[in-house]
């Protein structure tokens, strides 16, 4: 059972302690340490979104956007068109960077022919559905997860839903709001019940922040992370370094 005083106590600490900085400071330093290509709207572009999003599956921020930097340099506007009809192994090239280049190149080709074909290159018109048959038709589309498709009604739509990514899976275990083995769905359920929804982006990004600054995999920063006194310290036993077969 969540105690919802204390979940409010977390982000409250969370919010004073990250008012004044840049949740995604990764992504800005990133854009000032390679100069050029990307404008910050790309962001916000539904279409370029969904790309951004398929490029930060299983990486760090630093490392989706030197891929998109990449695939951009080299397909030049990233549109369905250019995508749908690029090739396979020159996209690989373009987003190595990013890793997983090989399961990422076949979905960014695939995910555009799909969209060119079912929406006209406009995904923007999903947003003209229901949060619930938005959800459902992202979903429908291979290579678009749970997370990535939240993440685009979050930050493109504006709808009131929080994405889990596994910072915040970790975070929340850790702190003592979720079992370990709650599943993504679980998890959200423990969490709306007891956070208004205009909150939910909010504590979305603070979540993230305090994973990617403090409560690490895995070696956590405990002593000096914030919300020192209101964690249940869950923290995994180091693993045993495997003796060399002889």
């Amino acid at each position: 059972m969540i105690d919802t005083n204390r979940f409010t106590n977390i982000l409250q600490v969370l919010f004073n302690k990250y008012q004044d900085q840049e949740i995604w400071k990764e992504v800005n330093e990133t854009l000032e340490e390679i100069g050029g290509n990307i404008d910050k709207m790309d962001f916000y572009d539904p279409f370029k979104h969904i790309i951004i999003g398929i490029l930060a599956q299983n990486t760090s921020d630093r490392n989706c956007v030197l891929a998109y930097s990449g695939l951009k340099k080299a397909i030049g506007d990233i549109n369905p068109e250019n995508l749908a009809n690029a090739n396979e192994d020159f996209v690989k090239e373009a987003i190595r960077s990013g890793g997983l280049y090989n399961v990422k190149a076949k979905r960014i080709i695939e995910v555009s022919n799909y969209i060119l074909k079912t929406y006209n290159g406009d995904i923007s018109s999903i947003l003209k559905e229901s949060t619930e048959e938005a959800l459902k038709q992202l979903l429908k589309i291979k290579g678009i997860g749970i997370k990535t498709a939240e993440v685009f009604l979050v930050y493109i739509g504006k709808r009131k839903l929080f994405p889990i990514d596994t910072n915040i899976k970790r975070v929340l275990w850790r702190i003592g709001i979720t079992n370990q083995k709650n599943k993504y769905i679980i998890i959200q359920e423990k969490v709306k019940k007891n956070l208004e929804e205009d909150k939910f982006q909010l504590a979305h990004e603070l979540l993230i922040r305090l994973g990617r600054d403090y409560c690490k995999a895995p070696q956590p920063k405990c002593s000096d992370c914030p919300i020192n006194e209101l964690c249940e310290k869950n923290i995994e036993p180091p693993r045993k370094k495997r003796k060399n077969s002889k």
